[in-house]
């Protein structure tokens, strides 16, 4: 019994000295590294110095920049190399491996293991600050607040009477970004020191709540609604169309006007010629306006584009609308002096002026586009199909479709319309082709490498007399009568198009 008291006596003292051997052993292991367990940041540290443990942090969070968002979706790179940025976390790391490494490795054995770390970091404040000063989506431009801008949409309105951009309270938050390596900081969103957010109201002024007002007058215009139908096609009058009829005061040029039409403005709905506005039109926000400040539209602008919806829906038009699945129905001036026009450009002005003259004016009752009179039509599928030739006057232009594709075109000289020789118009087919040979009229003998007859001695051949082709030369040096081609395009021509072709002929 002895014995084994005094064994124990031993053994007691003996663990204790071992075990205070090995606590000794690592405190001294772990006297300039970290002991054992610990993680910073996701990255496991023990027997790394607090310097290793830096470097890996640093790559680990590497850092090129901030981006700041501004409320609008406007956004700011702000780039590190460009603040002179640098940042460490060893000064953190090297306080905790102080505090957990030596001999208090044991006091922290049981606690925490995994440990959050900010870095400390430097960089030029002037350059962020200069940086976010520069941004031209914070400055204040003082340019009269509210304003009226022309967009994709017509005129718009831009009210400054909402927010404006604290400076102060933007630098603190990217400051605080920059400390906490933040990639991109919300300016809409982010938290602010004082609380107040990074935007401030904007008190509305007395002279942009009377902007406000006169673009009402303008938006009272761009919603004016005319929408037309050209065989299948919808034909529509934008906000961004009628903004173009409006008179601005850098387009302003009282000459401009002169003999244009008898009413040259449209003003509150009535028209009236420059004599009426003498002394009372004036420039107000870019605009010009009447003494009431209503705003001024221009007569002979809706003339043009009253032209312009019939140089777009002519001929041509219903040919590509057929090729792309539209209206089967093609219409053809047969008029060789009408240019091939299809609408009635003048009806159409005046459709235009009602609109915007006559508060009864029955929208509903004129749903179709203005046609000129005495037109032909066709269906194509049943003249043309998906392989055919047409010869465009107006354009001076061959095509040549196979399969509903464009295969081949060129350029030509049609029939002399002011010699009474145009080319006649309509549909048609190839029904014959020749080789060499001799084109004979009463006065003339031409001869020809290729030839295609479409029409009682008109046909498609070749013109080496010819050293230009295109253009308006038809009107003055035409054929007499027949479609003239360079004689490496019409070659190509004659190989593949066959006896039969629809061919369709109009300007």
């Amino acid at each position: 019994m002895k014995k084994r008291r005094l064994i124990g006596a031993l053994i007691v003292p003996f663990i204790i000295g071992i075990a205070c051997a090995v606590y000794i052993f690592l405190a001294y292991a772990y006297k300039d590294v970290f002991p054992a367990f610990l993680w910073v940041n996701g990255v496991y540290c023990t027997g790394k110095t607090p310097e290793e443990v830096n470097d890996i942090l640093i790559a680990q969070d590497e850092y090129s920049g901030i981006i700041l968002m501004d409320i609008s979706g406007e956004s700011l790179y702000i780039r590190a190399e460009d603040i002179d940025y640098e940042h460490s976390y060893l000064q953190n790391l090297v306080r905790l491996q102080k505090t957990r490494g030596g001999i208090y490795w044991g006091k922290f054995l049981f606690r925490p293991t995994h440990v959050k770390e900010l870095s400390f970091c430097k960089y030029d404040e002037t350059k962020v600050d200069k940086a976010i000063d520069d941004w031209d989506v914070l400055k204040d431009t003082d340019d009269g607040g509210a304003k009226i801008t022309l967009g994709e949409n017509g005129y718009e309105f831009e009210p400054k009477g909402c927010i404006k951009p604290n400076m102060d309270e933007i630098k603190g938050v990217t400051y605080n970004g920059l400390l906490n390596l933040s990639k991109v900081v919300d300016l809409s969103t982010a938290k602010t020191y004082v609380g107040g957010g990074c935007y401030v109201k904007y008190t509305e002024t007395e002279q942009e709540k009377q902007t406000g007002q006169f673009f009402e007058k303008i938006k009272e215009l761009q919603n004016k609604s005319y929408t037309r139908d050209f065989q299948g096609s919808k034909v529509e009058l934008s906000k961004k169309d009628i903004s173009s009829f409006i008179l601005t005061a850098a387009e302003f040029d009282a000459e401009e006007f002169d003999d244009v039409t008898d009413d040259i403005y449209i003003v509150n709905g009535e028209l009236c010629g420059r004599d009426y506005l003498a002394g009372r039109i004036f420039e107000y926000n870019g605009f010009m306006v009447d003494d009431n400040g209503d705003p001024i539209i221009v007569v002979d602008r809706l003339l043009s584009y009253a032209e312009g919806l019939s140089d777009k829906y002519d001929t041509s038009f219903l040919i590509q609308n057929y090729l792309n699945g539209g209206s089967d129905v093609i219409l053809y001036n047969e008029n060789k002096k009408s240019g091939g026009v299809l609408i009635d450009a003048e009806a159409e002005f005046e459709n235009l002026k009602a609109l915007f003259t006559d508060s009864s004016y029955d929208k509903e009752s004129h749903k179709d586009l203005s046609k000129v009179e005495n037109l032909k039509w066709d269906f194509a599928s049943d003249k043309l199909g998906k392989t055919f030739i047409e010869v465009d006057m107006g354009q001076q232009h061959l095509y040549y479709y196979v399969n509903g594709e464009l295969s081949m075109d060129m350029p030509v000289v049609t029939g002399n319309i002011n010699r009474g020789r145009g080319t006649p118009t309509g549909f048609f087919e190839v029904y014959n082709k020749r080789y060499h040979t001799n084109l004979v009229g009463v006065d003339y003998v031409s001869y020809v490498n290729y030839w295609l007859g479409v029409n009682k001695g008109v046909g498609i051949h070749d013109a080496t007399w010819r050293k230009k082709f295109g253009e308006e030369i038809y009107k003055k040096d035409g054929s007499h009568g027949c479609i003239n081609c360079p004689l490496e395009s019409v070659e190509k021509l004659w190989e593949v198009c066959e006896v039969g072709t629809p061919v369709m002929l109009h300007y």
